[in-house]
């Protein structure tokens, strides 16, 4: 009976967390829109001015772009923010409540994957309704996205939480934001990467999130390469609890 009622209270207290978040997107969701947008859309049409009609090479950029729209909306906006947190002392008031660390981080990463999702929906249309690449709306692009912000949740974690302050979280994750899209076949396939970078790739959550959204957007469930992704969030998880101390 106790553990059902203290499940109840945390099931309650992140949603009480999520709602305040959300909340929030009143204040700046076209700003947010605009961040998690422009990026994605100007490498879009730069890269298809040079490859022209080529339909597998147009697929791979537009859902190539997808992946850069859930990087700048989760890992990206969740280091900047817990670096903001950090500099204005944010975390003495949340060290003062019943909550454990992944319940910040969650409400966070649900707000920028809702966030993420209308660019995803705009960067769909571009590629089906102007570039006309036979695309598919499936559900399998939600759980992508929710699974590419956790994936890379403990990246942004700590990022923002470790930073001197705000300026120092920004410059990291510029840093690591194009490692983590470059280094992996996101916009081209493994095959066309040299040698090490395949071994690299293979370690970068971004390579199982493009592979999965590419299958997605032909109508396909990516089981392996979602499983794969599901690992990465629980270690990311793990990290996040035992690892971050937020009270520091």
């Amino acid at each position: 009976m106790y553990t059902n009622m203290k499940k109840t209270n945390m099931i309650q207290k992140q949603m009480y967390l999520c709602f305040a978040e959300l909340l929030s997107l009143r204040l700046n969701w076209v700003w947010s829109l605009i961040i998690v947008l422009i990026s994605p859309l100007s490498i879009l049409f730069l890269l298809y001015m040079l490859v022209g009609d080529n339909e597998d090479m147009i697929i791979y950029i537009v859902t190539g772009n997808m992946v850069m729209s859930l990087v700048t909306g989760t890992m990206l906006s969740l280091g900047q923010e817990l670096g903001v947190l950090k500099q204005i002392r944010g975390f003495d008031y949340f060290a003062t409540l019943p909550l454990r660390k992944i319940n910040i981080i969650i409400s966070y990463i649900m707000r920028a994957t809702i966030t993420t999702l209308p660019s995803l929906l705009v960067l769909y249309g571009v590629g089906k309704i102007i570039l006309h690449i036979p695309m598919q709306l499936h559900i399998s692009i939600v759980f992508v996205s929710i699974l590419a912000g956790f994936s890379l949740s403990a990246v942004g974690a700590f990022i923002g939480i470790y930073s001197r302050n705000a300026e120092h979280a920004s410059s990291l994750t510029q840093i690591v934001q194009p490692l983590v899209v470059y280094l992996a076949p996101v916009y081209i396939n493994l095959e066309s990467m040299p040698k090490i970078i395949q071994v690299i790739a293979h370690m970068i959550p971004t390579t199982y999130v493009a592979k999965a959204l590419r299958l997605s957007c032909q109508g396909e469930w990516d089981i392996a390469s979602m499983a794969v992704l599901f690992g990465f969030s629980v270690f990311s998880i793990f990290l996040i609890e035992k690892k971050i101390d937020w009270r520091q």
